[in-house]
């Protein structure tokens, strides 16, 4: 009786191939979804996982506002109830992870942005007039 060949069992296994690099940009602050890190200004940001998830939604539309439950649902799998202050808290720590000047803007009514409105003068923009 003969031993069973690679070939008997088909291709070869192989280690699996890494994933593509994605990096998400926005001003000086990327985030490397292969490697799960943020940089701002080219320094390491020290993030948890449920800060990467929030940054990485906040990244996908930079200039647009983010509605506060599709922020939950991107770093929480539990149901938190709406009341609750956790995404408040968490954005208040990326806030200060973050540094100045400020990246995340609070937007009245409906959640978050990352960078600057579309449409809206920089502070730069309006003090050049």
């Amino acid at each position: 009786m003969s031993t069973p060949t690679a070939a008997a069992w088909g291709a070869i296994p192989t280690a699996p191939a890494r994933p593509r690099a994605f990096v998400l940009r926005c001003s000086d602050l990327e985030l490397d979804t292969s490697r799960h890190e943020g940089r701002r200004g080219g320094v390491l940001l020290t993030l948890t996982g449920k800060e990467f998830a929030v940054l990485h939604r906040l990244l996908a539309t930079p200039g647009e506002p983010v509605r506060r439950a599709d922020l939950l649902a991107a770093a929480w799998d539990e149901l938190v109830p709406p009341a609750t202050n956790v995404l408040d808290v968490l954005i208040a720590q990326l806030r200060g992870k973050l540094g100045e000047p400020r990246v995340i803007h609070t937007v009245r009514g409906t959640g978050y942005l990352l960078g600057q409105a579309r449409g809206t003068a920089s502070a730069a923009e309006v003090a050049a007039r």
